[in-house]
């Protein structure tokens, strides 16, 4: 047996083994080798392991499948998960002792009938092979829809099992994890405010290590079995793991604010806190994926003492530029979104009773109330912010980019080129930061070809150096080549800036949002490609215009041709919000718009189009009534005009390999 020994910050390292493609895959990947511990296991012990370990990634692949709205009760009301999971817990045992865990009638009590009997079964299998007796069960955790507990095994090899229940409080995911060098234990720490945040330890009880600290609105959702899994991979870099539900979600009192810069203080008095435990070495890391990634930024714009460094992958940073409420403006379904992080009752037909309410002329303030029949305290904000008559105040609150400024946290930002919602919010995040920080070289970027998420990262070299802290050794950025199978590291030498002049035939180009005229409703600016290219990173829109639009969010759509049909290289660059410009007065000058990272290739001949739209059926249009009242008064309001009639996109190209041979 080969026991490979990882040890970060203050540890020891085995130069003659290769860890960088072994130790650092975090997700998804079931671990291919074991961990050291005073007393080796043996053979068998660690096989039965590594087949619940799969087990569990089975597991994780079934319920993501599940729907995300199923019912949930309110994060202030401490609601038990139901007898169903808690019985389990005793009857577990007994069943262990009575040797019935593949009895399908003991099973049908508990299981939601979307569970396979026989997947359960392979559990039970292995469950036997690790001991033939229970002396007892213990909760660690109990809040609905999720349950933790531990099953206190003969010979040391006891078991944590977690359960998530369906409305009917019937089990529909289930994950088991080896007890043996791991405590799991859950506490709600107190903030300076009096609000409690419901946190989930996983240690190595023998030990003190660094710690990832991720903090999440998910952990209650169908995502649960995904950081059950996470947790088994970063446990085996030999790290601690703090999984904290957001403050007003699931088990954390107070109020859900979304991307609210509240999460600062909160981060940093959870991170001073971990520093302080048993198992902690006083060296903390945070991490997260899309959310979780802007609580990993939210942590590093704390400066908390013990803070090392940050990890965050599509990690949105700025309201305005997220994908929810881009350009100032606010996607309907961001309501929706806040209260399912709340804990909503199930909601039918979101989409047709929003649009029923806005058609009615309903007041904005009371679409909390008549969907979820409660004030929800961040809609409450929004409406509060559009009676001022802007929404300024409320996308300042969600903005942490002034705090990290001030950071001096070493953050790595990771993109995906592949449809990632929250990419550009990443690249615009990292370029604002080396612009403009007290600490530049503290922030590093890696674009990969994946989608949402960390793609590669964590098995790519520089990654092991960033999180040894290593940060000399690093350049400021990284990017996956389609010619370079290790990937770019030298994104000046291996890339070229192509700016292309797009025109159109309109004469003068253009445009209104005024529902007293019919036409010009949209313009469009093309050209065809003079030679065959590979685009790969952030594009750049920029054009000279004269505006007499109020409060208008201007669309900007994207499109190519690919064998003679149009294509849409990125999904938010198709007639959405998403990618938009907003305009709030009267203003003339040059407007610009990064659009999302993307990796598409495009062959000479074939054609680039740049639509631009001021429809309004992507988003809640909030200032509709105000702004007609206007162009009623304002006959010469409501026009955009594109000066020269073009604009100018620019491209991030791939040098090709016999270019960069002879350089």
């Amino acid at each position: 047996m080969v026991c490979i020994l990882l040890l970060l910050m203050g540890s020891t390292y085995n130069k003659g083994v290769d860890m960088r493609k072994t130790s650092f895959l975090l997700l998804f990947i079931l671990a291919s080798f074991y961990s050291c511990s005073k007393k080796e296991k043996s053979y068998e012990y660690t096989k039965v392991v590594s087949e619940i370990e799969f087990l569990n990634q089975q597991q994780l692949k079934q319920s993501s499948t599940l729907s995300s709205g199923e019912q949930f009760s309110l994060n202030t009301k401490k609601i038990s998960s139901g007898e169903k999971s808690l019985n389990l817990s005793d009857n577990l045992c007994l069943l262990i002792n009575k040797k019935q865990l593949d009895n399908p009638f003991e099973f049908e009590k508990y299981f939601s009938k979307n569970i396979k009997f026989n997947d359960f079964k392979s559990y039970t299998n292995q469950i036997t092979q690790l001991s033939n007796h229970c002396y007892s069960s213990e909760i660690i955790m109990d809040h609905y829809p999720i349950s933790i507990i531990k099953l206190n095994l003969a010979g040391d090899n006891s078991l944590y099992a977690f359960f998530r229940v369906d409305k009917e409080k019937l089990i529909q995911s289930y994950y088991f994890l080896s007890a043996v060098g791991l405590n799991i234990t859950h506490e709600l720490v107190r903030m300076s405010d009096g609000e409690e945040i419901s946190s989930i330890t996983f240690s190595n009880p023998n030990v003190k290590r660094g710690t990832f600290f991720i903090k999440t609105p998910y952990l209650h959702t169908s995502s649960f079995g995904y950081y059950i899994n996470s947790v088994n991979s970063l446990m085996k870099m030999n790290m601690n793991v703090v999984i904290q539900s957001n403050r007003g979600s699931h088990a954390s009192t107070g109020n859900f604010k979304w991307l609210h810069e509240k999460n600062i203080e909160d981060s940093k008095e959870t991170i001073e806190w971990i520093t302080k435990q048993k198992f902690s070495n006083g060296a903390v890391i945070s991490y997260g994926v899309s959310y979780d990634g802007y609580n990993a930024l939210a942590a590093a714009a704390s400066n908390a003492r013990g803070l090392i460094s940050a990890v965050a992958c599509s990690a949105p940073s700025n309201a305005e530029t997220d994908s929810f409420t881009a350009g100032k403006t606010v996607e309907s379904r961001l309501l929706d979104y806040i209260a399912e992080r709340e804990n909503p009752d199930q909601l039918s037909l979101y989409d047709e009773k929003f649009s029923y309410l806005f058609s009615k002329n309903t007041p904005f303030e009371d679409y909390d109330n008549l969907l979820y029949g409660r004030d929800i305290a961040d809609w409450t904000d929004l409406t509060n912010a559009r009676e001022n008559g802007e929404l300024s105040e409320y996308f300042k609150e969600r903005s942490i980019l002034e705090e990290l400024k001030e950071s001096h946290i070493p953050i790595f930002h990771i993109a995906g080129t592949d449809n990632d919602q929250d990419g550009r919010d990443t690249v615009l995040a990292f370029e604002a930061l080396r612009n403009d920080s007290i600490n530049p070289k503290n922030h590093f970027l890696y674009l990969h070809h994946q989608g949402h998420g960390c793609g590669g990262f964590f098995e790519k070299e520089f990654a092991f150096n960033f999180l040894q802290g290593k940060m000399k050794d690093l350049k400021s950025e990284y990017r996956d080549h389609s010619e370079i199978p290790t990937g770019s590291n030298n994104v000046e030498g291996d890339f070229r800036e192509l700016t292309l002049t797009l025109g159109t035939e309109a004469r003068p180009a253009i445009l209104n949002n005024r529902l007293d005229i019919a036409e010009g409703k949209s313009l469009q600016f093309g050209g065809v490609l003079e030679e065959d290219l590979v685009v790969n990173g952030t594009l750049k829109l920029k054009f000279t215009a004269k505006s007499s639009l109020k409060k208008t969010a201007v669309i900007v759509s994207l499109f190519n041709t690919e064998n003679g049909e149009w294509e849409v290289p990125h999904s938010m660059t198709y007639g959405i919000s998403r990618t938009s410009i907003y305009f709030e007065d009267n203003s003339e000058g040059e407007y610009s718009l990064t659009l999302p990272p993307m990796f598409f290739k495009l062959n000479k001949g074939e054609a680039i189009l740049i639509s631009l739209s001021a429809a309004a059926d992507s988003f809640v249009d909030f200032f509709v009534r105000e702004r007609e009242n206007y162009y009623e008064i304002n006959a010469d309001a409501g026009f955009i005009e594109v000066l020269d009639s073009r604009v100018n996109l620019t491209l991030p190209v791939e040098v090709k390999k016999e270019k960069l041979e002879e350089a």
